[in-house]
């Protein structure tokens, strides 16, 4: 699976940080993501072409959960996330 799917040696595998093979898996679920979509786009534009709805037809209403969810994050949320990517420009 490591090999395959993430493109990395089983021996890169076991070496690799905890928040780096986090970073690895979601850059995979990310491309699959992006591959489902495309399929979504691909049958909503034959649906729309070949008249097969009353109304158009997004990629969301063939695969509703490739739906991206509107977050509205709070000020803490943001602080947490930008302390979590630039660790070293908090202060000590």
């Amino acid at each position: 699976m490591a090999r395959f799917d993430l493109g990395v040696s089983d021996e890169e595998f076991w070496r690799l940080p905890e928040r780096r093979l986090r970073a690895l898996f979601r850059r995979q679920e990310q491309q699959a993501k992006r591959e489902d979509w495309r399929f979504a786009w691909l049958g909503a534009v034959m649906v729309n072409v070949l008249g097969g709805s009353k109304k158009p037809v997004e990629p969301g209403d063939l695969m509703p959960w490739l739906e991206e969810k509107k977050k509205v994050s709070t000020t803490e949320e943001m602080l947490r996330m930008l302390k979590v990517s630039f660790p070293s420009a908090e202060k000590k």
